[in-house]
């Protein structure tokens, strides 16, 4: 992805799981043991490029699973982990696989972050819970146009990304089943 960014010279911000960079993503399971994640000396070469980066915490357990305590303790220990290594300031967040509570969104506020996000595809806005905001990702094989059409019809009703001939064809089966 980074060389096609370059090419448009567009910026991202990549979301590190501090105790794995450089190795397997353990949370993927055995299909892709093989593919590992961004090392530091990746993410060094990134952050000089311009790029930014925030927390997917130490090992993306997912929080609503683990107590308070440890709660805080992947959000704070990944944030100053990833700060140390890189020399930035992390303020982002994303939520390991996308879910959240108010309690887990009281302890992001309360651990220093400025911002996290879901897996609710849609385009942010200024007067969103910036501890709830939706995201457009990008997947490993996104093709450009992958990611153009889910910023066109990011914030759309569902039944405006059905096709007019598909809209036919359902409501003749509807006639069919009566």
């Amino acid at each position: 992805a980074v060389p096609i960014l370059d090419r448009r010279d567009w910026k991202a911000t990549f979301f590190l799981v501090s105790g794995d960079m450089g190795g397997p993503g353990r949370w993927l399971g055995d299909e892709y043991s093989s593919l590992l994640l961004m090392d530091w000396s990746t993410a060094r070469v990134l952050v000089r490029s311009g790029y930014g980066f925030g927390s997917h915490t130490v090992t993306h357990r997912s929080l609503l699973d683990i107590p308070t305590e440890e709660v805080n303790d992947e959000l704070l220990r990944s944030k100053e982990r990833i700060e140390d290594e890189l020399g930035v300031t992390v303020d982002d967040l994303a939520y390991p696989f996308g879910i959240t509570t108010a309690s887990i969104m009281d302890s992001v506020r309360a651990t220093g972050y400025r911002s996290a996000l879901t897996t609710a595809v849609a385009l942010a806005e200024p007067t969103m819970n910036p501890f709830f905001l939706p995201r457009v990702a990008i997947q490993g094989r996104d093709q450009l146009w992958d990611f153009a059409f889910r910023l066109r019809w990011a914030n759309r009703p569902l039944d405006q990304l059905v096709v007019r001939p598909r809209l036919k064809i359902a409501s003749s089966a509807k006639k069919i089943r009566r």
